[in-house]
């Protein structure tokens, strides 16, 4: 049997409302004041799930621009290179593959069979 409409705001309102005041909060904020103000209690993943649908519609902006736009500052650009690390350094100590050496791989594999590939020499 179907239940009655409660009166009143449900969780999912609740937490549009407040999200759209606060897009920032974190879902355990959201929780929070959700039970402050409305007696309701809902759970993070919840959260979660309202504040992405209010970012893929457009409704609340995504990301670090949430924050930069309630601090009235425009969102920081992205790096345009990366800085020099020692992961970085590993990648270009790395061996590199090339197409010639590709097509020796499979002309071994066609001519010889896997097996001979999987021979140590």
């Amino acid at each position: 049997m179907a239940k009655k409409p409660q009166a009143g705001v449900g969780k999912a309102e609740a937490i549009r409302q407040y999200l759209l005041q606060h897009p920032d909060a974190t879902p355990t904020d959201v929780v929070a004041a959700v039970k402050r103000a409305h007696g309701l209690t809902v759970r993070p993943a919840l959260v979660s799930n309202v504040k992405y649908e209010l970012k893929k519609a457009g409704k609340i902006p995504a990301g670090s621009e949430a924050t930069a736009a309630q601090a009235g500052e425009s969102p920081a650009p992205a790096a345009t290179s990366r800085p020099d690390t020692a992961k970085s350094a590993k990648r270009s100590d790395s061996v590199q593959v090339t197409l010639n050496d590709l097509l020796a791989v499979r002309l071994i594999a066609a001519v010889d069979g896997l097996k001979a590939l999987k021979r140590p020499r």
